[in-house]
């Protein structure tokens, strides 16, 4: 077995995120029937239940669409894959099984492989960030006694929610390098793990802070992502503005899909799955973005702070280091990234003309930059 070949490394990047998958679910039903048994943990139950039941429902809903979008006529194997769907609720699981078989077979996967990239991508964003968030939040706020089993599965499912999202950032960036045909554009592992790393600092510390925040500021916590997702969605109608066919579906995946920009910046060329693909350089929006992203970080940690004075708890320390350190490192491997393990390093400009046009619409000249 090559592990040079792209069909075995499909194979295996398969096998793993099913694995994954199962766990991360599995993980999280084990706790939401821990609280059920649990005295005063109705709401910490009801909740735990709808961050599983609504990710779930939504995530197959779309898989269901991608049957449809790669199906030129119903077939038995068509309306197999429909039935494990819905009303089974197996959609994901499909998906990595049919990227396997296809790739048994030497057929083309990169159709499959970025619909499936989308399918995580969401998953990952609206289930685990959200179970994490919420996993915190009760672990801060927790005021009556637990059973030590209960404390175990959550730690469990937290731990599943924090790896299952590193892994849909792992599988848009390698999507995102597979749709990308560019000679020019062949990234080495160090980037590739500079890469993570930066994304883990700048997700890591989002989490944890929209968690402490929520735990004095509930409502407001609730006001700031809210207003965040719908000013991404708005920033990708516009940048999308260019593109012709405006349907339904894709009017939703656009929602959708501004649902991710609240933790972090994603790269949205690669996610359309009904339009012609058309880079647009990324530099001024990551600006444009950050500056949204960090005024928001040091906006809800100065508040938390304020609540500091009442109360110390042991973590208190510990959460200021994550949050804090993860932002500065954030930037530190951001700039370590970009300027030395790119691979279009030498052409990324330091210094250009900044407009807002340049930050909406293409560019020629520098569509193949950033």
């Amino acid at each position: 077995m090559c592990l040079n070949s792209p069909r075995v490394r499909l194979i295996l990047v398969s096998l793993f995120a099913t694995a994954l998958y199962g766990y991360d679910v599995i993980s999280d039903v084990l706790l939401a029937v821990a609280y059920s048994r649990e005295a005063n943990h109705t709401m910490e139950f009801g909740l735990t239940t709808a961050y599983i039941v609504a990710p779930t429902i939504l995530c197959n809903a779309i898989c269901a669409y991608f049957i449809r979008v790669e199906t030129s006529a119903w077939t038995t194997e068509a309306f197999f894959q429909l039935i494990l769907t819905f009303p089974f609720l197996l959609g994901p699981l499909v998906r990595h099984a049919k990227a396997i078989i296809r790739a048994c077979r030497g057929k083309e996967t990169q159709k499959v492989e970025a619909h499936t990239a989308l399918i995580i991508l969401l998953e990952g964003y609206f289930e685990s960030a959200s179970q994490l968030i919420l996993q915190l939040y009760l672990s801060i706020v927790q005021d009556h006694h637990e059973e030590l089993s209960t404390r175990i599965l959550r730690s469990a499912a937290m731990v599943g929610s924090g790896i299952g999202l590193a892994w849909s950032l792992v599988s848009v960036r390698r999507t995102n390098r597979l749709q990308d045909q560019d000679e020019d554009n062949d990234e080495t592992l160090c980037g590739s793990i500079v890469y993570f790393l930066a994304k883990v600092c700048e997700v890591g510390p989002r989490v944890v802070l929209m968690a402490l925040f929520a735990s004095h500021f509930t409502f407001y916590a609730f006001i700031l992502g809210a207003g965040h997702w719908i000013i991404c969605s708005l920033w990708i109608f516009i940048i999308d503005k260019t593109r012709e066919r405006k349907s339904c579906i894709n009017i939703i995946l656009k929602i959708l899909i501004g649902y991710p920009l609240i933790f972090c910046f994603v790269d949205l060329d690669y996610v359309y799955t009904e339009t012609e693909r058309e880079h647009i350089p990324t530099r001024y929006k990551m600006m444009l973005y950050y500056l949204l992203f960090y005024t928001e970080n040091w906006l809800m940690f100065a508040l938390w702070i304020t609540t500091m004075a009442d109360t110390v708890i042991w973590f208190y320390p510990v959460s200021i280091a994550i949050v804090a350190g993860g932002m500065v490192l954030h930037i530190i491997f951001q700039i370590i990234y970009y300027k030395g393990c790119h691979p279009g390093k030498e052409n990324i400009p330091i210094l250009r003309k900044f407009t807002l046009d340049s930050c909406l619409y293409h560019d020629d000249e520098e569509s193949k930059v950033v």
